[in-house]
């Protein structure tokens, strides 16, 4: 699935990946409209008491880029899966050169924005998290890394203007 130029896509439920079937399934949410009102890409998750899964096999992934936005903030978001070979991976970045980290009220391009709830990150092989180039990050609760046993979970946040903002517990 790819979302670009100002496109939005709302969606109830989200589960990207299953690794019993093909795999590899990979999401990018890039860029935003030319001109104003700036209109940025979004994908937007909006049922109360559903999760955001990101799970399938080493290829499964979503990014976000380039003034897009991730909306999960009603529910929470598993990186990762449950059983053995379950993994996913969630990058929240800018490639597009220049561009400042994320504002809610710029009027010109700026970075990408991830806004969740709760994030449990954990898989086997190791699910992963990135945040970098001035991506942010928004957890409105906790981040839990290697939830269940024998699961790894792993964290980066590199480069100037990057942010990871946890609300609650970060264990």
């Amino acid at each position: 699935l790819l979302i670009e130029n100002g496109g939005r896509v709302d969606a109830g439920r989200v589960e990207i990946g299953d690794k019993t079937v093909n795999g590899g399934e990979k999401v990018t949410i890039t860029g935003m409209a030319a001109g104003l009102p700036l209109r940025r890409s979004t994908l937007s998750v909006s049922l109360l008491q559903e999760t955001f899964n990101v799970l399938g096999d080493v290829g499964t992934q979503i990014e976000v880029k380039d003034g897009a936005i991730l909306e999960t903030s009603l529910q929470p978001t598993f990186i990762g899966g449950f059983e053995s070979g379950e993994t996913g991976k969630v990058l929240v970045n800018n490639t597009a050169s220049g561009l400042p980290p994320f504002d809610p009220n710029a009027t010109v391009s700026s970075g990408a924005l991830w806004h969740a709830q709760s994030i449990f990150i954990g898989g086997d092989p190791e699910a992963e998290l990135v945040v970098e180039d001035g991506g942010v990050v928004l957890a409105g609760g906790d981040i839990f890394l290697g939830v269940f046993p024998n699961h790894k979970g792993r964290v980066t946040v590199s480069d100037t203007g990057s942010l990871l903002e946890c609300s609650g517990e970060l264990a």
